[in-house]
């Protein structure tokens, strides 16, 4: 079921996205791309300028709230590659619900 993310997957997923961001803009065609999207999205010129500071202030609530708002589990499929006999039990403890095992002949 649904759980909160923890404190250390939203410090991991914050470092990501602020070490990250100055790689955006080290090419011409990054820094097309950015202005590409801030026009696409109708955002503010200087909507990078706070970015990191954003990032770093967001708490799970906000994360949990954005993921509800816009993600939909029901809309996504599992896939699983490996060897049936030995990934079963460790998969189906996961409670991830219906399982469908495919051999590779039918994919």
């Amino acid at each position: 079921g649904p759980r909160p993310i923890s404190d250390q997957e939203l410090a991991d997923g914050k470092n990501q996205l602020v070490k990250s961001f100055p790689q955006q803009f080290q090419t011409i065609g990054g820094i097309a791309g950015q202005l590409g999207d801030l026009v696409l999205y109708d955002q503010p010129l200087n909507e990078w300028r706070t970015y990191v500071r954003r990032v770093t202030e967001t708490d799970q609530a906000q994360v949990l709230d954005m993921a509800r708002r816009h993600i939909d589990p029901g809309a996504y499929q599992i896939v699983i590659i490996g060897d049936w006999s030995e990934i079963e039990a460790g998969l189906r403890g996961l409670d991830l619900g219906e399982i469908v095992v495919m051999d590779s002949d039918a994919i």
